[in-house]
């Protein structure tokens, strides 16, 4: 009966510990312009924005978005979000890694990445080709 109560109170500690390591990660990158503001939540609370100009690169009416995600801890679950400038669209919906979906309000398109069990040390590679429709003459008309 002993060796009962050792496994029952293990396994509450085991419960306990996996409980409170999991965790909700969110991030988005936001385009304004010609820069991203990134915003990080883990568990709903904010740990604060910063702007990144070095996220995106141009050239015309194309703009390219990379980045290498690198978990610092482990995660249940992390939803990386990637929001559109007004009149930016999928230049060729060359959007990589693929498991992505799209959300639009008619305005502006969000390109939403969801992982489950992200673990620590784990990468993420974002690369999107994008087309900048306010400067591309050719839709425009």
């Amino acid at each position: 009966m002993g060796k009962v109560i050792i496994s029952g109170a293990l396994m509450l500690v085991f419960f306990a510990l996996s409980f409170v390591s999991a965790a909700d990660y969110s991030i988005e990158f936001s385009q304004i312009g010609d820069k991203i503001v990134v915003k990080e939540i883990i568990d709903g609370k904010s740990l604060g924005s910063y702007v990144d100009k070095n996220l995106l690169d141009s050239s015309g009416s194309r703009i390219y978005f990379v980045k290498k995600l690198l978990f610092n801890q482990s995660f249940e679950n992390a939803e990386i979000i990637l929001k559109l400038d007004r009149g930016v669209i999928l230049g060729e919906e060359i959007v990589y890694p693929s498991g992505y979906f799209i959300e639009t309000d008619g305005q502006i398109i969000e390109i939403v990445w969801e992982i489950k069990n992200a673990s620590k040390g784990q990468s993420f590679a974002i690369f999107a080709e994008l087309e900048d429709t306010k400067k591309n003459l050719m839709r425009l008309m």
